[in-house]
């Protein structure tokens, strides 16, 4: 039979540390790359909200200009309306104000006739 071989109690002391340094070392990197990738996918997550509400905000924007367009082509379409209105009234007020200018004047003529 063969003899084993003696190893000295420090070498297999420091093996055991180097050994033990090794899986701390795996075990921080490890945590570390665990760590990194549940940053990447809170950022992943992140990232896809912040382009969802960029697309809502492009929308209500858009949403908000086709409203304004509509509001004032009402609005034009209003004040054309009114200025109408108010284009009628005047010539109305025009003739009565003629007719009750020709109607003193026959008034005023009749008078001094007398």
């Amino acid at each position: 039979m063969s003899e084993l071989e003696v190893v000295p109690e420090s070498e297999i002391l420091d093996e055991t540390k180097k050994s033990i340094e090794r899986e701390s070392e795996e075990a921080r990197v490890k945590k570390m790359v665990d760590e990194i990738k549940a940053a990447n996918e809170e950022y992943q997550k992140l990232d896809k909200a912040l382009r969802e509400k960029r697309l809502e905000v492009e929308k209500l924007q858009s949403d908000a200009y086709t409203a304004l367009q509509r509001a004032t082509a009402m609005n034009e379409k209003f004040n054309m309306n009114v200025n109408a209105q108010l284009m009628r009234e005047r010539d109305k007020l025009k003739d009565e104000v003629e007719k009750l200018r020709v109607q003193f004047e026959k008034s005023f003529k009749a008078k001094s006739a007398k």
